[in-house]
């Protein structure tokens, strides 16, 4: 599990970069593949590379709506 763990923390870290602008998506994308191939975690096959626009629909405040 150890695996996973570090591999969601890493994802989260790419998402806030791209909510930032810092990286463009595409980007993120290629090296969230770098990240599941070099740290396999368990759940690899359930990922979607790249769904880091998903984020931003879902990034508001979960007990205003906004």
């Amino acid at each position: 599990m150890d695996r996973e763990v570090k591999y969601r923390v890493n994802k989260y870290i790419l998402r806030l970069l791209v909510q930032h602008n810092i990286i463009s998506k595409a980007d993120a994308a290629i090296i969230q593949m770098q990240l599941l191939e070099e740290m396999n975690p368990p759940y690899k096959s359930v990922e979607e590379i790249g769904d880091f626009e998903e984020y931003r629909k879902n990034s508001g405040d979960k007990n205003t709506g906004k």
